[in-house]
């Protein structure tokens, strides 16, 4: 009889010990001007080195592996750096040695960053999981001045990105989808190069393609062609991304010619582009041109409208070409067809300058200019 008194004692002396620990830790049922509080007993005397990190609050679920339930487990902790008023405090929340292997994670219905210095959330190192739900958003404070809000090693923005997109690695895609809102001003481009405060055009999807994929420009260095004629080195790329019916792509070019007292010199140009030779084709007769001139110049304007998208589409083009003498006016031939050409839409085209002419002894031909303008 005394020993089973004393057993009741001893159990309710652990029930109240247990009840006290809980009515302790009772975290919900709190204000935040009045909290429970886990804490070290002995606070810190003076200032100095001694100072305490708060204890471990372990949370623990339980999963099987025969033969044996394991725990899974995480803690959390306020760590401090250093012992003053100014001392660093963070809340850190790791993983428990052991447990389960997988996919780790914290998930919370609204994440607020306040206070004095807050306004920046870091996403370091590890491989992120895919998004969950619908949508997502960070949100600066107000008094930032500058946000990079996306900042991605390998992935191209979602549909619709704000401010400014980076991409620092210089094997990504083409940012070629969404769009984008507010003041853009720095997009990254395939090459992996950015582009910083430059006009952004929109195709009819709303894509933002950056100025350089419009305006395409070459400065030919040493690009000569002899009395035989043929096709410059120099070419230019004019991207197929947001071409659609109505869209114009301008080309210009202009060059120097060179000539001895060799009798007879000619010249005629003509531009290859979107898949076909001859878009703006050479003209049915030479110009000729005066004898023992150097560096004498040339240029030529070439049009081209989509009328059908594909591959190939369709297109219309025009406009002219040019060879002049110092002091004299200069000699004009008309580009154009009575029929469409086939432009090819569904890809990256290169765009060339052909000098069809035969010419004479001693005759060159140099490209000193070469630039599209594509007009969405």
């Amino acid at each position: 009889m005394r020993l089973n008194i004393r057993r009741m004692t001893v159990a309710a002396g652990l029930l109240i010990g247990l009840a006290s620990l809980m009515s302790a830790i009772r975290l919900n049922a709190q204000s935040a001007a009045s909290p429970s509080i886990i804490t070290n007993t002995a606070p810190n005397s003076a200032a100095g080195s001694n100072w305490q990190n708060s204890p471990i609050f372990q949370l623990c679920g339980q999963f099987y592996t025969s033969p044996n339930s394991v725990a899974d487990c995480w803690n959390l902790q306020d760590v401090l750096t250093g012992n003053t008023s100014a001392s660093t405090s963070t809340l850190t929340i790791t993983r428990a040695a052991g447990g389960a292997s997988g996919t780790q994670s914290v998930q919370v219905p609204q994440l607020q960053v306040n206070g004095t210095n807050a306004g920046m959330i870091s996403l370091v190192a590890n491989t992120a999981q895919s998004p969950v739900g619908s949508a997502a958003s960070i949100m600066a404070p107000t008094g930032i001045t500058t946000g990079y809000i996306w900042t991605m090693p390998n992935a191209a923005p979602g549909a619709v990105s704000p401010l400014i997109i980076t991409n620092t690695s210089s094997t990504v895609g083409t940012i070629s989808y969404g769009t984008f809102q507010g003041n853009t001003t720095q997009v990254q481009l395939a090459s992996g190069s950015a582009t910083t405060s430059e006009p952004l055009a929109y195709d009819a999807n709303g894509n933002a393609i950056d100025l350089r994929e419009i305006v395409n420009t070459a400065v030919p260095s040493g690009d000569t062609l002899t009395n035989t004629g043929g096709t410059f080195a120099t070419t230019r790329t004019v991207v197929f991304t947001g071409l659609k019916v109505g869209s114009v792509i301008e080309i210009h070019a202009k060059g120097r010619y060179t000539t001895t007292g060799t009798a007879s010199p000619v010249i005629n140009i003509q531009i290859n582009a979107g898949g076909t030779s001859g878009i703006c084709p050479a003209a049915g007769a030479n110009i000729g041109l005066s004898t023992s001139q150097t560096n004498a110049p040339w240029w030529a304007d070439c049009y081209i409208q989509i009328n059908t998208t594909g591959n190939p589409g369709t297109s219309i083009a025009w406009g002219s070409w040019s060879a002049a003498t110092a002091g004299l006016s200069p000699n004009s031939k008309a580009f154009g067809s009575t029929t469409p050409s086939n432009y090819v839409t569904t890809s990256n085209q290169n765009v060339t300058v052909q000098e069809t002419a035969s010419g004479v002894t001693g005759q060159t031909f140099q490209l000193d200019v070469l630039y599209t303008r594509t007009l969405y």
